[in-house]
């Protein structure tokens, strides 16, 4: 669907490996840790909503855990990281998730 996340590169059991975000083995900064101009920040928050939008639209998951702890920033983009645990948009719970979701972003942003 286009979301910038990490992508899976081996699904066995219960164990799941995901490419890295970021260079040279580093991992690419939390969302949390990165100082950007107000300009920039306002285009992540509006790239992050498309992005929430089109997880539960075009993918019908929610993510659960999604904060500022759990979006890299890399290339200029955010990346939503441990989509894993996502759950489906018709778990019983997936509308409180959602809302949850959305309330960290709107608090950090």
């Amino acid at each position: 669907a286009g979301i910038h996340c990490p992508r899976v590169v081996l699904n066995r059991k219960h164990v799941l490996i995901m490419t890295l975000i970021g260079r040279q083995g580093r991992p690419a900064p939390k969302l949390k840790d990165v100082h950007m101009s107000p300009t920039k920040l306002r285009a992540c928050y509006e790239k992050l909503k498309a992005e929430l939008m089109t997880m539960y639209q075009e993918c019908h998951l929610v993510h659960g855990d999604l904060s500022e702890y759990n979006v890299l920033y890399h290339d200029g983009h955010p990346w939503i990281i441990d989509v894993g645990q996502s759950v489906e948009s018709t778990h019983p719970r997936a509308v409180e998730y959602m809302y949850r979701d959305c309330v960290n972003l709107v608090k950090f942003f």
